[in-house]
């Protein structure tokens, strides 16, 4: 169920996922029902969900990891939106204020209101196979909101003003933690805190040259070093060099160095 400012999402799952990197291009609240959650971000100490709590997430790169609850498996409510919505919803509720220059843009745990809890199940019950609606989404999303905000929370409310202030970052730091992630430039640029036109101009100055020629530089060279070190299939030093596409990376590999991955590993073969 889902429009174009926001959305909410079921998940469940009995696949392990370990550090899953993930893009989060808008905000989100994540109620977790079964399981537990791992979260970690660059901004903030490695933060554990469980089962009947939820936690807020700004828009932003996360490492995930789902945690089982035996056989039951992992299963969440995400509720997504944009920051359209969220200015629009504190405007007319009358509670948009500047937020203070040391409110944190992090990660939020909280335990689990009981309306909300009553609320999000019965949302999953009647249209866990509802199509998108735009109409729908937004009243449903409206009335999560509503009820966050019924329970008096200073500090919710707190971090929901902080949402749309977006911090830069060092670039330098950033991009050698990050270029191996599958992310385009203008999604380093979101995150870096910047504009694509003001992070490419940051990035020219930082590194000398374009953040798309820096990046397939690190990259092939992180994957050449994994297939002589690790000694991994392709797909692997592929993906975890930041190459989501194979038949890509092979090409661009053997453009870089005259040579194809395979031919490479067999060579360094002592």
């Amino acid at each position: 169920m889902a429009d174009n400012q926001c959305g909410i999402v079921h998940k469940k799952t009995n696949r392990h996922t370990l550090d899953n990197h993930r893009l989060l291009s808008s905000h989100a609240i994540t109620l977790v029902l079964q399981g537990a959650l791992n979260v970690h971000s660059d901004d903030s100490l490695p933060l554990k969900v469980e089962a009947n709590q939820m936690v807020l997430l700004p828009a932003g790169l996360y490492a995930i990891t789902d945690i089982f609850a035996q056989a039951a498996g992992f299963e969440a409510i995400v509720f997504f939106f944009n920051s359209t919505f969220l200015d629009d919803y504190l405007g007319k509720s009358g509670l948009m204020k500047k937020s203070t220059s040391d409110a944190k843009r992090a990660p939020y745990k909280l335990d689990l209101p009981t309306q909300f809890g009553t609320f999000a199940k019965q949302t999953l019950s009647i249209y866990l196979d509802a199509k998108a609606d735009n109409v729908l989404a937004t009243t449903k999303m409206h009335e999560a909101f509503n009820l966050l905000i019924q329970t008096d929370n200073s500090e919710l409310i707190s971090r929901f003003r902080t949402l749309n202030t977006s911090p830069k970052k060092d670039l330098d730091t950033f991009m050698k933690a990050h270029y191996d992630k599958p992310l385009a430039v203008e999604d380093y640029a979101t995150l870096s805190g910047r504009s694509v036109s003001t992070f490419r101009r940051a990035f020219h100055h930082q590194f000398g040259t374009s953040p798309k020629s820096w990046l397939i530089k690190q990259r092939l060279e992180k994957s050449r070093k994994l297939l002589v070190e690790e000694d991994i299939p392709i797909v692997y030093a592929a993906q975890l060099s930041g190459f989501n596409d194979v038949p890509h990376f092979i090409k661009t590999f053997q453009k870089q160095y005259n040579i194809t991955p395979k031919q490479y590993a067999l060579t360094q073969v002592k």
